[in-house]
This record gives structure tokens, sequence and C-alpha cells, in this order.
């Protein structure tokens, strides 16, 4: 989703809700693969890895991208990026029960 234009109302709800997840960091309970590009202009990476530190170190596996932008899925190396997705998603697959 691409948007050139926001109101004032979104402004305000997005920086409730960036400061309600901050505040929520440490009650994670559910695993988290938090990736992040390091070069990004739009979403600062100190941010992202502030609240990755602040979570449950057992929930969160944080990787940073660097020299990506944004769209770290459209990167030249995305297949690396969907690589480093599957083999988290493939972890905690082996981890449920059978059924």
């Amino acid at each position: 989703m691409v948007s050139r234009t926001v109101s004032a109302r979104w402004f305000t709800e997005v920086q409730k809700a960036q400061a309600d997840t901050r505040a929520r960091a440490p009650s994670l309970s559910v695993p988290a693969l938090v990736m992040q590009s390091g070069d990004d202009r739009l979403v600062n990476p100190a941010t992202t890895r502030t609240w990755a530190a602040d979570a449950p170190s057992e929930f969160v596996e944080y990787v940073e991208w660097e020299g990506f932008y944004h769209e770290m899925f459209n990167e030249p190396e995305q297949v690396e990026v969907f690589e480093r997705m599957m083999k988290w998603l493939d972890g905690r697959l082996a981890e449920l029960p059978p059924s």
C-alpha cells in the first residue's frame, strides 16, 4: 500500500499505536521474527532494535539486513530474505506437536 497523504488523525493514532507497542514489548509472549532493513529511510532501525531488545529474548529473533532499504523483500538479495524467513517459519512449525 502506498499513500501519498495522511490526516492529522492518522498521525496521532499512529503515534499512540507506536507508544503502546513500545510499552508492551516486555510482555510479548509469542515467537516473532523481526527483520529490519539497515538503511531504511522510513523506519528508524534504532527504534526497531530497541523494541527487539526490550522484548523477551526467548520470543524475539532479530535480523538486520545491512545495506537494504525499506522493502527488503524487493531487494536484489530478496531470495536470501525469503530463505531466512522460511527457515524461521520451518523452525516454528517443527516445534508444534504432531496432529
